[in-house]
């Protein structure tokens, strides 16, 4: 059904699981796919390697744009005229990148957009059941062990992920949850404000009303239900599908997302959440 167009079809591919798959089955019904994905200078958030390796086996077009620095300099004053509100989410640059560069040859493109979501796949997930065997006595000793790593300014590096770990442990859960997702934490944020800005804030955070009044909403006692809805209430809805739209609007390309079919996403919350 996603697949149905009157245009060229093609599909985004980074190498992970979701966007694999939607390739493969696409592969199956399109001669000659055309795939594409975006690669960085920066070897720790590179991984254009796994999305060449998928579209070697599948035999697809496969079609790659590295993502510099210079680009995301002249990418800026492209973006302002885009956006009507602030939004805080970097990789909507390397998607209008990715955006671009597809609209040369397709019209229409499929996106791995919604997996993780919809399946549980985010490593959040797993957090949560380590966490729940750590007792409260030791949060605090494993917070300054983890300090004491080596520092590596890689994407994603080893200490960085123990150290995020260990500073959620410090949360109730639903935002032990929204910190392990988010970049910093309140105390950070109070270092990059001006005083002005930081004068008219309030005691609380909006989002922190916003995940608890959610969660109250919520009566399930399951909580991976509860991750689940709260990433697809605030993360998917009004994070990832905007960066998305409004980054192939801007390039005239129709991205479709086969993972958040309302058949896929209703079969999966009927699913036990034991399995």
């Amino acid at each position: 059904k996603r697949t149905i167009s009157d245009v060229p079809l093609g599909a985004f591919l980074s190498g992970g699981l979701d966007s694999s798959l939607i390739a493969h089955y696409l592969n199956k019904y399109h001669n000659n796919l055309n795939t594409f994905s975006i690669g960085f200078e920066d070897a720790s958030f590179d991984e254009s390697q796994y999305s060449r390796a998928v579209s070697h086996h599948l035999c697809t077009n496969h079609h790659e744009e590295i993502f510099s620095s210079d680009c995301m300099l002249d990418m800026l004053p492209l973006i302002w005229d885009m956006m009507d509100e602030p939004f805080a989410d970097a990789s909507f640059l390397p998607t209008y990148l990715l955006s671009k560069f597809t609209r040369q040859k397709v019209t229409v493109s499929l996106s791995g957009d919604g997996g993780d979501e919809v399946f549980a796949g985010y490593p959040t997930y797993f957090a949560h059941k380590m966490a729940r065997w750590i007792p409260s006595w030791s949060v605090s000793s494993l917070q300054f062990c983890s300090t004491l790593l080596p520092v590596k300014f890689d994407n994603m590096s080893f200490d960085f992920k123990v150290k995020q770990f260990c500073k959620g442990l410090s949360f109730q859960n639903s935002f032990r949850h929204q910190y392990w997702l988010g970049s910093f934490d309140k105390k950070q944020k109070q270092k990059l404000y001006r005083s002005k800005f930081q004068e008219s804030l309030t005691d609380k955070d909006i989002l922190d009303h916003l995940i608890n009044d959610h969660m109250l909403m919520n009566d399930t006692e399951n909580d991976l239900e509860k991750y689940l809805y709260q990433d697809m209430r605030f993360y998917l809805q009004d994070d990832m599908l905007v960066k998305v739209d409004r980054s192939s609007m801007a390039n005239s390309l129709e991205v479709r997302v086969p993972y958040l079919d309302h058949n896929i996403v209703e079969y999966m919350a009927r699913v036990p959440y034991s399995l």
